[in-house]
């Protein structure tokens, strides 16, 4: 694996567990505020950003560690990882809204501080 391939590990655990402390405090406030079920609801949400960054550190991870890609196959993975985020994303919200019933405020409240984790760590990788 190259040093690129580390890095982008690397990257990406810090990813995750950046997402797992703020989705841990965000289901505390929640828990704190409002009660179990409204910290149910946003730890499921901060859950479906673990999820999707989990999937795309998997993708990463599998794809270092096979053949080196043309532009074309390198093309296809990242159009087919992109729709197996959103429809990763898409089914746990049916399944925490339309399922669970979960409260859906809180639901996205956690998903949003989990994108957030996602949104800092490309800036401060990139800047």
């Amino acid at each position: 694996m190259t040093t690129e391939a580390h890095a982008l590990q690397s990257r990406l655990r810090r990813l995750l567990l950046t997402q797992l402390a703020m989705l841990s405090v965000v289901a505390a406030v929640y828990f704190a505020l409002k009660g179990v079920a409204e910290a149910a609801a946003a730890a499921f949400g901060g859950g479906i950003a673990l999820a999707n960054t989990g999937l795309l550190a998997w993708r990463a991870t599998q794809t270092a560690k096979g053949k080196v890609l043309n532009a074309h196959q390198s093309m296809r993975v990242l159009i087919r990882t992109v729709i197996e985020r959103y429809l990763l994303v898409g089914m746990l919200f049916a399944l925490g809204m339309g399922v669970l019933k979960l409260m859906p405020l809180p639901l996205m409240v956690g998903f949003a501080v989990g994108l957030m984790a996602l949104f800092g760590l490309s800036k401060s990788t990139h800047g």
